[in-house]
């Protein structure tokens, strides 16, 4: 045979808590909870978009006016810039973007 435990104070509160009334109440108090928690305004530095935070590249240009010879590109990787000869004269220059350490763009010949 089955015994019946006797009903304790936590089995009593479970029943109630699990009320139809009650499951509504706690869920209209916890959607409210987390409504105003997510009303807080944003920080300063997020609210600014990022071309207002990063300084804007320079501008390439380019002038190859009676410059003569054979074209020619020269990168340096480390100041992120390409810079276009022909012959022995300078004639343009731009910024770029190269791979990472890890993530490197091979060079080429």
């Amino acid at each position: 045979m089955f015994r019946i435990a006797p009903p304790n104070g936590l089995r009593v509160n479970i029943r109630h808590f699990m009320k139809r009334s009650c499951l509504l109440e706690f869920a209209l108090v916890g959607a409210t909870a987390v409504l105003f928690c997510s009303c807080e305004e944003m920080p300063q530095q997020i609210q600014k978009p990022l071309a207002a935070i990063m300084p804007a590249p320079e501008p390439g240009w380019w002038s190859d006016e009676g410059a003569s010879g054979e074209p020619r590109i020269v990168v340096h990787l480390t100041e992120q810039k390409a810079y276009f000869f022909k012959g022995k004269h300078l004639v343009g220059e731009s910024t770029v973007s190269t791979g990472k350490k890890g993530f490197s763009t091979p060079p080429g010949h």
